[in-house]
């Protein structure tokens, strides 16, 4: 518990980035998305399989290219 307290609060100390607010609406809108079709989903699909993880992993890519682009 306190090497991962530690480490979020080291992370942005020793590499500050800047945080601007177009960043961190399409950062939110994005992830809202992202979590709008995952529950949409799994309100669909029976069973949680390789093809669904490879999606979801997709999709996870998917967020860090919009945020950091």
């Amino acid at each position: 518990l306190i090497d991962s307290t530690l480490s979020i609060g080291i992370g942005p100390s020793l590499f500050p980035t800047v945080v601007t607010a177009s960043l961190a609406v399409r950062g939110s809108v994005t992830a809202g998305l992202i979590a709008l079709f995952v529950a949409l989903l799994f309100s669909r699909i029976q069973e949680h399989d390789r093809r669904t993880g490879v999606l979801l992993l997709m999709l996870y890519g998917l967020l860090y290219i919009v945020v950091l682009g």
